[in-house]
């Protein structure tokens, strides 16, 4: 089991550290559904990868959003920026960032180099196992579920998926 806790600033991120979290989720002003909150600059986000890395917490950087096509620039650009500071996992939301994702890993792979795995969001509305089996089929390592299922259907997708499995411990949406 995971601690995953809300970095929305520095003082968060310190925070969850201090407060015992395993990883954390942030975001960038773009690309990411709190865009009204506070949220890293990419110079911050560079510090606040190092300072988590520094006390073993992983990051999440998230980028569940849709976007259009004219934004696909700017998401490659942000995968990148992902990849080249060390950020552990992406948080997915829209098929054309899994789309270049599967690009950037596949490039990794083929050189051997780094590249952050990928989580679909709870926005994806995973609810099923035949779900959680194709994200696993694409190169997803863990899917955040939908909100709506019970533990019971929990335990059956992760069971039959062999994906890590998220889930949200309190049900208020992402503003």
């Amino acid at each position: 089991m995971e601690l995953l806790a809300p970095a929305g600033d520095l003082p968060c991120l310190e925070a969850a550290i201090e407060a015992g979290a395993d990883a954390v989720y942030l975001g960038l002003s773009l690309m990411n559904a709190r865009r009204g909150a506070k949220n890293f600059t990419p110079a911050e986000l560079e510090r606040a990868v190092e300072l988590a890395r520094s006390r073993d917490v992983r990051t999440h950087l998230t980028m569940n959003i849709d976007i259009s096509r004219r934004e696909t620039g700017a998401a490659a650009r942000i995968l990148s920026l992902a990849r080249d500071i060390g950020v552990d996992a992406v948080i997915a939301r829209d098929w054309a960032v899994v789309g270049l994702w599967r690009a950037m890993h596949d490039t990794a792979v083929r050189d051997d180099h780094f590249c952050p795995v990928l989580h679909l969001s709870t926005q994806t509305a995973i609810t099923s196992p035949e779900g959680a089996r194709l994200a696993a089929e694409i190169g997803v390592s863990r899917v955040v579920l939908a909100r709506e299922l019970s533990l019971a259907e929990i335990s059956e997708i992760g069971r039959a998926s062999g994906l890590e499995i998220e889930v949200f411990a309190q049900g208020a949406l992402c503003y």
